[in-house]
Order: C-alpha cells, then sequence, then structure tokens
C-alpha cells in the first residue's frame, strides 16, 4: 500500500462525506390552536403530519375542538 501525502488525503475527501445528510427531516410538527377573546382560554396542541394541505389542517383543527363542519346560520 502506497503513502499518500497529507495533501492529497484533503483534496481527496471520502465520497460519503457531504452525501449523507446530517440529521433526519422531521416527519410532524406541532402547532398551538386558541380561541381569541373567550375566557377561560380555550387551546389546543396539535402534533401534525408535514405533507398536509389546508384542507387536512381545517379538518384536524375541527376534530380537535369537537367541531363537524358544519356552521349553523
Amino acid at each position: 500500500m502506497a503513502m499518500r501525502r497529507a495533501s492529497e488525503r484533503l483534496d481527496d475527501p471520502p465520497a460519503t462525506l457531504f452525501t449523507r445528510p446530517m440529521y433526519k427531516a422531521a416527519k410532524t410538527l406541532q402547532i398551538r390552536v386558541s380561541i381569541d377573546e373567550i375566557e377561560p382560554g380555550v387551546w389546543r396542541r396539535l402534533i401534525l403530519r408535514v405533507d398536509w394541505n389546508l384542507e387536512h389542517l381545517h379538518l384536524g383543527i375541527q376534530a380537535a375542538f369537537k367541531w363537524w363542519n358544519y356552521h349553523r346560520y
């Protein structure tokens, strides 16, 4: 096995050094949803998937507050 000079070793990093991520991407996020102008304060902490769209978010918030996706008026 031939010895390599130090400068050659620094210029030739291993292939995996820059290809592996340093961390895993988050699959969930946590939000706090509260209702304004009400006493006592009402809020929910939700843990949601990051790939949800606005419709999923809407339905998730309604489920957390036990609302049924309708309005009386």
